[in-house]
């Protein structure tokens, strides 16, 4: 497994080497989207006057009573702009997994192309249902892992109250305790189940009429044993998550990324003798992905 990884991020350097300017060019566009709908929202709550929070103990000067505004008015406002962005990036993004799809193939293509899923109504729809599900499932996974530990925590905070015995606090501090790192086991095994839908995107772009239910039913069945694999792999990128805390170091994650998680999807892919066989050019960067 090493060998593997070492070798999807050497070749993943490899297939960037003359393609750099366009991936960030797609990062930069993907955050001027992202940034573009959240100022929408936040000129769309000043225009109508609806706060972000609500202070429902009315202490001006302190904080922690503050709550997030879930007045109609204001989750209309935040729905309508969730909705609208993801109408643009689900496809978007899709596009871009498409882009470096083909590159680790020796498949150099347009910035253009990365709007491939807004050619047609029926790849548009595809791509939303796509994003949609696995959204679904990432939701319903992450409630199944965190609700033990999210029970344990809301137990153990009312127990502390203006008459708590000594023993209420003991057993709501043990409670909390508890609950947190029930919490944090429940996101690593979020994490890791959900790479069960790893593959489907890249199914999806290598063969564009495959049906997403049948996307997401090879790549469950692809990726059986191999979960906690992928998830070692992802978890091997832990510093550069850590630098792209600031924004150029994220420049440069984001692309390598992208470009050796394509790479291990297509090694999967092939291995597993799930796709088409892209047209391949022969090139350097992608000669041991399958080997």
């Amino acid at each position: 497994m090493r060998h593997l990884n070492a070798t999807a991020k050497h070749n993943a350097r490899l297939a960037l080497r003359e393609n750099w300017g366009k991936a960030i060019a797609m990062v930069l566009l993907l955050l001027a989207v992202t940034v573009l709908f959240n100022l929408v929202e936040s000129l769309l709550a000043i225009f109508f006057h609806l706060p972000g929070f609500v202070d429902i103990l009315s202490t001006p000067g302190y904080y922690l009573d503050n709550i997030p505004n879930g007045t109609l008015p204001s989750l209309a406002v935040t729905g309508i702009c969730a909705l609208c962005a993801f109408l643009v990036l689900a496809p978007l993004s899709l596009g871009v997994t498409n882009w470096y799809y083909r590159l680790i193939y020796g498949h150099t293509e347009d910035f253009a192309s990365i709007f491939t899923f807004f050619e047609s109504l029926s790849q548009l729809r595809k791509a939303l249902w796509l994003k949609f599900q696995l959204g679904l499932r990432g939701t319903l996974w992450g409630i199944f892992f965190l609700a033990p530990g999210s029970v344990l925590c809301f137990m153990g905070s009312h127990l502390i109250s203006a008459d708590a015995t000594r023993l209420d606090h003991v057993m709501a501090a043990i409670g909390i305790t508890i609950g947190v790192f029930s919490g944090i086991v429940g996101l690593a095994l979020t994490w890791i189940v959900c790479n069960r839908y790893f593959l489907a995107p890249y199914l999806i772009c290598d063969d564009r009429s495959m049906k997403v239910s049948k996307a997401i039913r090879l790549s469950v069945q692809a990726t059986r044993g191999r979960k906690t694999q992928l998830a070692l792999f992802q978890f091997s990128f832990f510093w550069w998550y850590l630098a792209s805390l600031l924004m150029i170091p994220f420049l440069y994650l984001s692309p390598y990324l992208n470009a050796s998680l394509a790479i291990y999807a297509r090694y999967f892919i092939e291995r597993e003798g799930l796709g088409q066989a892209c047209e391949t050019e022969e090139p350097s960067a992608s000669q041991s992905t399958a080997e």
